[in-house]
């Protein structure tokens, strides 16, 4: 009995393969003829012909009519339709929400910003903001939920003080219970690495972004051209790390001289600012003597001046031959949005197929 039935499941998983082919084919190239994409998947075709035929029934995928002539016979374009779905990228902060849904091709059709209300529930405010979205757009299929915490592989947030009823929440699995779309959710600093990583085309292989935004530290790491989250997720979370703190002053803080403290305690207690300079290039050099980058990237309220005193004093410690390039991030939630919607859209390219 079990042999029939993986014998009558084999034909449906092999179209639902072919179409995968055919799909992702189209997504990479844009616009294709059949006898292109019989080239790109190596399907037969017979076999390229009877799936753009069902495709184009079940308008994920469009003509585009036919094609010019190069000496041959004209033949007809398909390309997938973008507007058959769309996604939602939704990033969070402490004290704002921002939101875009984008069609297939990433062309954003709406936008929404929001304060967020510190009395209020977070989960609230999102479900009230992701509840508009859906009235307004519908079919969304995908939402990607950008978060300033760590995140466990199955969409658990952990290691978030600026939203705390989210500690150890399971937001993607109460994200889909609640609408009806694939969920990811990613820590803040690896979408924005994300985003800098397949939106720049001359991006380093191996890259940190580095990123300091008021007493808050964060960085998103990038190893051979892939996001590096670590075994549990936690990798990036140099707002932890500890350094020792100076006695500057004999009659002050004596409590706390030469004891250990994380970067971001130290953030908060540096109230004039006259450490942060020295505290972000301990950061970095600890950050080139683990990872040895081939850039760094600043972003955040980090300024050109800042970078350049970060980078001298890199200089001071460490040989000018393992020294990464440094540059400015221009606009991060550019970034942010671009890794967050990046994923989005290879969420549906999984999941929109038809059987």
């Amino acid at each position: 009995m079990a042999q029939n039935k993986e014998r009558t499941g084999k034909p449906a998983l092999m179209k639902e393969l072919n179409i995968g082919l055919i799909m992702d084919a189209l997504q990479q190239k844009g616009r294709a003829t059949r006898v292109e994409l019989a080239a790109l998947t190596n399907l037969s075709q017979p076999t390229v012909n009877m799936l753009i035929g069902e495709l184009v029934k079940e308008q994920a995928v469009i003509s585009l009519g036919i094609a010019e002539s190069t000496g041959g016979r004209r033949a007809e374009l398909f390309a997938l339709n973008s507007k058959r779905a769309a996604l939602a990228a939704v990033l969070i902060k402490k004290d704002v929400i921002e939101a875009v849904v984008t069609d297939l091709e990433l062309h954003v059709e709406l936008r929404e910003k929001r304060q967020l209300d510190k009395k209020a529930s977070c989960t609230e405010e999102l479900m009230s903001l992701l509840q508009m979205l859906f009235k307004k757009r519908g079919e969304i299929r995908a939402l990607c939920i950008g978060v300033p915490g760590s995140v466990s592989a199955d969409g658990e947030v952990f290691s978030i003080p600026t939203i705390p009823e989210w500690e150890h929440f399971g937001l993607k699995e109460y994200l889909e219970s609640r609408f009806s779309a694939s969920v990811c959710v990613m820590n803040d600093m690896n979408a924005i690495a994300a985003g800098y990583l397949l939106g720049s085309e001359e991006h380093a292989q191996s890259f940190v972004y580095l990123h300091a935004e008021g007493a808050e530290v964060g960085a998103g790491i990038v190893i051979d051209g892939k996001l590096y989250s670590g075994f549990r997720s936690f990798a990036g979370e140099v707002g932890s790390m500890l350094l020792k703190k100076a006695e500057r002053d004999a009659d002050k803080e004596k409590q706390d001289a030469g004891r250990e403290i994380s970067v971001e305690d130290y953030m908060r207690r540096d109230a004039d600012g006259t450490q942060r300079a020295a505290v972000l290039t301990t950061t970095a050099i600890n950050l080139i003597c683990v990872l040895n980058p081939e850039e760094i990237l600043f972003g955040g309220d980090i300024t050109e001046e800042l970078m350049r005193d970060i980078f001298g004093g890199c200089r001071t410690y460490l040989p000018e031959s393992v020294l990464p390039r440094c540059q400015m991030v221009s606009n991060y939630i550019e970034d942010y949005f671009n890794g967050l919607c990046r994923q989005g859209r290879e969420i549906l390219s999984r999941h929109i197929r038809i059987v």
